[in-house]
């Protein structure tokens, strides 16, 4: 069993609940536990389990099953190069040349001491094959020692197998400082737009998420959507941002080439700063309540393959 890595008082996302949980099943399946079940039934009894439903993938409806079928028999090329941290820069500057990309500051394979004195006060630390393993790094808080255990667990993570995303499989594992980003002071808003065939049909806007965390799902036009839970501070409107236009006009020309995506970004002042693409947000996992909503969100994307 792997030691538990002490984090701190790092502000990361390192390891959510539901990749403890892939990464125990992952050690059962290895043993054998699950030998008399093919892998895709044992992900069905999984999000069965997560959702109160079995999944139908012969004809998904719901978005939650759409993500589901998509990360089980969708094998695009271009989703791989776009999910590699470094391949997606290219594509960005291909199809949306408008957005920044933030500074890469370093690449390897250690955070060693000498690595760990070259870099700013503040920078992200990032993995670069797979998702949730992302650190804010203030050295006048945090400790090298602890950002180095953290980031050798990050690269012997095989998160590919635990979490059954095929994206990350031929990634090289490394590790990634970028420039830190901030508004005000604070980590900037992340704004998520989830992507339809090439349409923009929800926004997620999670704002201080390092404070006093909020988010909101929104409507293209942002207009809150009725019934779901998240509001902003102070339960005001989002406002609109003087740039948003032609920031949708780039997020859907990055989603174009896709039946389904989500593009994130930073937008601070006048500017977009890329984050990155999601194919399968939360694996699939995470629950959309009520069900009517999941099947609402569903019907904007339509699959490539059978029952789509």
């Amino acid at each position: 069993m792997r030691a538990k890595v002490p984090t701190g008082n790092l502000q990361t996302n390192s390891l959510p609940m539901e990749m403890a949980l892939a990464a125990r099943l992952g050690r059962l399946l290895k043993k054998g536990f699950f030998a008399p079940f093919p892998e895709s039934l044992e992900l069905r009894l999984r999000f069965a389990r997560q959702h109160g439903f079995l999944p139908d993938l012969r004809n998904p409806r719901t978005l939650t099953e759409k993500i589901f079928w998509l990360k089980l028999f969708d094998r695009t090329p271009l989703r791989a190069i776009v999910s590699d941290r470094e391949q997606v820069r290219g594509h960005v500057l291909r199809h949306a040349s408008g957005l920044q990309l933030p500074a890469q500051l370093w690449r390897g394979d250690q955070l060693t001491k000498e690595v760990w004195n070259s870099l700013p006060r503040r920078f992200v630390l990032k993995a670069s094959h797979g998702s949730h393993m992302t650190a804010l790094v203030d050295k006048q808080r945090d400790d090298h020692s602890v950002l180095h255990k953290l980031s050798q667990f990050w690269l012997g993570y095989d998160y590919a197998r635990e979490a059954g995303e095929w994206v990350y499989a031929e990634i090289p594992h490394y590790l990634i400082a970028e420039e830190m980003l901030c508004d005000q002071g604070k980590p900037p808003a992340d704004w998520k737009f989830f992507c339809g065939n090439g349409r923009i049909f929800m926004m997620q806007l999670h704002v201080d998420r390092f404070g006093d965390y909020r988010r909101c799902f929104c409507h293209p036009d942002l207009t809150p959507i009725s019934g779901v839970r998240g509001l902003l501070p102070g339960g005001g409107p989002i406002a609109r941002p003087a740039n948003y236009a032609a920031v949708c006009d780039m997020v859907e020309k990055l989603a174009a080439p896709f039946d389904f995506i989500r593009v994130d970004l930073y937008l601070i002042g006048e500017q977009a700063y890329f984050g990155e693409m999601t194919c399968f947000p939360g694996g699939g996992w995470e629950r959309i309540r009520p069900r009517s909503l999941d099947l609402q969100l569903g019907a904007h994307v339509r699959l490539a393959g059978p029952g789509g």
